[in-house]
């Protein structure tokens, strides 16, 4: 089991934009910067092991200072999209092992993620 704290702010992943001279698609700098961030704290947490290979069950409980209501906190599906993106191959070999996910909004002043992946 992994079971960790990221002390950020939970940043759903956006669409990607389209550079309308070069029509280069690209994602927003805050998405970048939410999974580079999610990816060292994913790399701490496994403390040099390496990524679980069996079936995942995942539970992510989001903490944003916001309403949980409105449009500040974003859809819960876009949220676990950008931490699966941001912890596979760290965590786990590939996002398709998750079988099951439990996502939860919080309201508090103290935004974070907090992460639990177990072994089914």
């Amino acid at each position: 089991m992994i079971k960790f704290t990221a002390e950020i702010k939970p940043v759903p992943l956006a669409r990607p934009r389209v550079n309308t001279k070069t029509r280069q698609a690209f994602y927003p700098q805050r998405s970048k910067n939410f999974k580079k961030a999610l990816v060292i704290i994913g790399k701490v947490a496994m403390h040099g092991r390496e990524p679980l290979t069996g079936k995942l069950k995942v539970t992510i409980d989001l903490y944003k200072n916001c309403k949980i209501d409105s449009r500040q906190f974003g859809d819960v599906d876009n949220h676990q999209k950008a931490i699966f993106d941001a912890l596979n191959g760290i965590c786990f070999v590939d996002d398709r092992q998750i079988v099951k996910v439990i996502c939860n909004k919080h309201k508090d002043k103290f935004e974070r993620i907090e992460i639990k992946i177990e072994e089914c």
